[in-house]
């Protein structure tokens, strides 16, 4: 978009943000604003409301089918926005508004990648951690699912990150095999020869993932090489 149009897209964000603050709606309107939002997600209708190929009088009518279950706050922003032309960019005012009333209200989405699935006490520290580091308060949390960062997880909040992984931490990791050094960044650290030997397995093999079973049967090898049976 030029800057003509982001300035557009901002004030009628804006004016929509204002109101919702002013009549102490901010947080219903949050959840129609999602709602709305979600519909764009899952459809063409963003195509649908710029496309030359469809009359305006069907986009308006797509559009007024949000007014039916809207609030009366939604229907005016909505008819503003049909009454000006401006269809074509109610996905991304729409997204504009989301922002500003995440600033607005402190609240954000939190998104949470992993390798398994968090349980619910794993949640609950998770969200306790948002809001202590980034002192916010988390709106949704959404839950990734990614083998390949192989254990801890990353944050990501209004484009800040927190990354714990373990594909993180590998990836930080610099090995001198030839004197079986391990540094972070540039500091030491110190590991005994077993721990080492795993180290560099995952390391040898940070672009496959690799399942417990595997883990514990390395183990094992590294064992039997350290005391072999006679």
């Amino acid at each position: 978009m030029d800057k003509k149009t982001v300035a557009l897209v901002e004030q009628y964000a804006k004016s929509f943000v204002e109101v919702a603050i002013e009549k102490d709606q901010l947080a219903a309107l949050q959840e129609e604003t999602d709602a709305v939002l979600s519909v764009f997600q899952q459809t063409r209708l963003a195509k649908v409301l710029s496309s030359i190929a469809v009359s305006r009088d069907e986009k308006v009518k797509l559009v007024r089918l949000f007014q039916e279950s809207s609030s009366v706050y939604m229907n005016n922003f909505l008819e503003v926005i049909l009454q000006n032309e401006r269809e074509a960019f109610l996905e991304v005012i729409l997204k504009e508004v989301k922002a500003q009333m995440a600033i607005a209200s402190n609240q954000h989405d939190a998104v949470v990648t992993t390798a398994v699935a968090l349980t619910p006490n794993q949640k609950e520290r998770i969200l306790a951690l948002i809001s202590k580091k980034f002192g916010i308060t988390v709106g949704k949390l959404i839950e990734n699912i990614d083998e390949a960062i192989l254990g801890g997880f990353i944050i990501n909040v209004n484009n800040t990150v927190i990354d714990t992984s373990i594909q993180h931490q590998l990836q930080e990791l610099k090995m001198n095999l030839s004197n079986r050094k391990v540094y972070i960044k540039d500091d030491e650290i110190s590991l005994q020869g077993k721990q080492f030997d795993l180290l560099e397995y995952l390391i040898r093999s940070k672009n496959t993932i690799i399942t417990k079973e595997q883990i514990f049967d390395k183990i094992s090898e590294v064992e039997h090489d350290k005391h072999p049976h006679p």
